[in-house]
């Protein structure tokens, strides 16, 4: 596949490599109205996503090769949703380190874009050399490239699917 062929050239031209994966609608399903639960904290929104198999399958492969430090960075509202959301990392990913884990407290109505990147910046992309970010949100994806130009390469997750 191409993105792991690019993934490998890069690692060779570039050195080790940070590869950042948001959760919802790129490796776990989001479905479409479930906003209201997600906003209501309804308990087992997250733990019961429907895993997206050929990504994670694909991330897998990708964490095995030498040089990378594959992370999950995901937002929610509730300290709730963010254990939920690492215990369905831990049954669907487990080879995603723990410490590469990051769940990003937001607030209702805030710019959680700007929220979400400056977590990644702080804690992956300053201490890396380079990076991929893979998002379903274009906003975060076009945010991401403007602000660590050069030093980061965007994907949307449908650019990964075969």
């Amino acid at each position: 596949m191409q993105f792991v062929e690019e993934i490998k050239h890069d690692v060779e031209t570039k050195g080790a490599l940070s590869i950042i994966t948001d959760l919802d609608g790129v490796v776990a399903e989001y479905r479409f109205g479930e906003g209201e639960n997600i906003r209501n904290n309804i308990a087992g929104v997250f733990e019961n996503k429907r895993p997206l198999k050929s990504i994670i399958n694909l991330l897998h492969q990708v964490s095995k090769i030498n040089g990378i430090e594959l992370y999950i960075a995901s937002s929610c509202f509730f300290e709730e949703q963010c254990l939920e959301k690492n215990h369905w990392v831990e049954k669907n990913m487990p080879f995603v380190k723990t410490q590469n884990r990051i769940f990003i407290r937001r607030h209702f109505e805030l710019d959680d874009e700007m929220t979400k990147l400056k977590a990644i910046n702080e804690q992956i992309i300053k201490k890396s050399q380079f990076s991929y970010l893979i998002d379903d949100s274009h906003t975060i994806l076009f945010q991401a490239r403007k602000k660590f130009n050069g030093r980061i390469k965007v994907y949307h997750v449908s650019t990964l699917i075969e």
